[in-house]
């Protein structure tokens, strides 16, 4: 019985259409959300007044009420204000349009790095997220943080071969500067998907590979240097805003290993999600993840997890709040580690073990 129970499980996982239908819900539910049309809420009002009472050249100075958010979503939420008006509704739609763009995007990646039958899993657990579906209909930056997280994923992973073209070079250059002004987590992407790349290729005696991406690496250190000294510094000089991550993301003591164990078992369940057992179980299947993409492929375990271990390594510098929303942007990558893991105990242990996992997952 059990087995004929895998066999369905697997044969469900294979249908072609499943990845599109559960794109198609999650398009729904984010448009439920959206059509809802709450009102705004305290940050988001004190947002709002930035973008609706600054020109755009207002917008590159430092914002009122306490606020802090990348310049080029800033700008688009401007133009949507101009275009259409200063109603909820047009306020939220740039963060529904990266909201619904990610499902996308996340698809295509998955497709590249996960086993096939992992995909559908993947794709459930970011449609039905919670904290995906709510930011998708905010007027904050952390939609957008994660629709930029997976584009500068895939376009890194997919220009890898490329690099050894100028036109190439100067495309990645250009494309990691200007991510780098449009989401204040994107710096970290770029960091951790690089250094798997630069592991990957001195492992397999590239040197000259990675001394040749050396001008795309000066021209992202550059723009986040120009960045950090027009915006971030008055970020990390904000009293209010420091007071208010203190214990909520950043470790007391450089010392406190401790901590990051803590901080990564409260990752599970905010922003992925999962509450009591069921995060456990979502730690064990990511954990399972892991060794799976290690046995297969190592270059996509470092992928997945450098990006994480970066934003951590900011937080113990008092750089970045390892918490909640701060962190969305990592969703996509502790779901694809729980969607491997899943896959890889289901396809490696025996039915009777893997039965109570499954109803757990369903």
């Amino acid at each position: 019985m059990l087995s004929r129970l895998n066999q369905r499980i697997s044969g469900g996982l294979a249908f072609p259409a499943l990845p599109i239908l559960i794109i198609g819900f999650g398009i729904y539910i984010r448009i439920v959300q959206y059509l809802h049309n709450r009102a705004l809420w305290a940050d988001e009002a004190a947002l709002t007044l930035n973008i609706l009472n600054r020109s755009y050249l207002e917008l590159f100075l430092p914002l009122d009420n306490e606020q802090g958010a990348p310049i080029g979503f800033l700008l688009v939420e401007r133009l949507m204000v101009q275009l259409l008006g200063s109603s909820e509704f047009a306020l939220r739609l740039f963060p529904l349009i990266c909201g619904i763009g990610s499902l996308f995007l996340l698809y295509i990646l998955a497709k590249r790095l996960l086993l096939p039958s992992a995909v559908p899993i993947v794709l459930w657990l970011a449609a039905s997220s919670d904290r995906l579906i709510y930011y998708s209909s905010e007027v904050k930056q952390y939609s957008t943080d994660v629709t930029i997280a997976l584009a500068l994923t895939l376009f890194l992973l997919s220009i890898r071969e490329q690099l050894y073209r100028p036109r190439a070079v100067a495309l990645t250059a250009a494309v990691g500067s200007m991510a780098i002004w449009w989401s204040h987590p994107a710096i970290f992407v770029l960091a951790g998907v690089e250094l798997a790349f630069i592991l990957t290729d001195l492992l397999q005696r590239k040197k000259l590979y990675v001394l040749g991406k050396l001008p795309i690496y000066g021209a992202w250190l550059l723009s986040f240097v120009a960045f950090y000294l027009f915006s971030l510094q008055r970020l990390s000089n904000n009293d209010v805003l420091l007071t208010s991550w203190t214990g909520r993301g950043l470790p007391p003591s450089p010392l406190d290993l401790g901590w990051s164990i803590r901080a990564l078992s409260e990752y599970f369940y905010n922003p992925v999600g999962f509450v009591g057992a069921f995060k456990a179980i979502a730690i064990l299947a990511a954990l399972m993840g892991c060794i799976s993409w290690f046995r297969r492929k190592p270059e996509t375990l470092l992928l997945m997890v450098l990006p994480i271990a970066v934003t951590l390594f900011a937080s113990y510098l008092d750089k970045y709040p390892f918490n909640g929303r701060l962190i969305l942007f990592l969703y996509p990558f502790a779901a694809m580690a729980i969607a491997e893991g899943f896959e890889f105990m289901r396809l490696g242990l025996k039915p009777k073990l893997f039965a109570p996992l499954a109803i757990a997952m369903a």
